[in-house]
């Protein structure tokens, strides 16, 4: 049960971030055009622009996030056990 909580506010939490950081560089990225064009239509062509380019790059950044945030903390969270700690495991399963 901690585990699973565990992941799941990790997945979470770097779906937030994954979610803002990928938003502000798909605005930046998909309005670099708008930057040759005079004062006028500079501020049109952004308020255009940046509307669609924060959804598709907050929708991106938001799954990305929240997949590799849930599989870092699997494996943060995982348990590992070493086969040569417990040799009676071993004679269990061959018996």
């Amino acid at each position: 049960m901690k585990r699973m909580l565990i992941c799941t506010f990790v997945a979470l939490t770097s779906g937030f971030f994954g979610s803002y950081i990928g938003g502000q560089l798909s605005a930046i990225y998909r309005t670099q055009p708008c930057q040759a064009q005079f004062w006028g239509l500079n501020m049109a062509c952004k308020s255009l622009l940046t509307p669609v380019a924060m959804w598709q790059g907050s929708t991106t950044g938001l799954w990305t996030g929240m997949v590799l945030g849930a599989f870092i903390a699997g494996l943060a969270t995982s348990k590992y056990e070493d086969p040569q700690q417990r040799p009676d495991e071993k004679t269990k399963i061959n018996s």
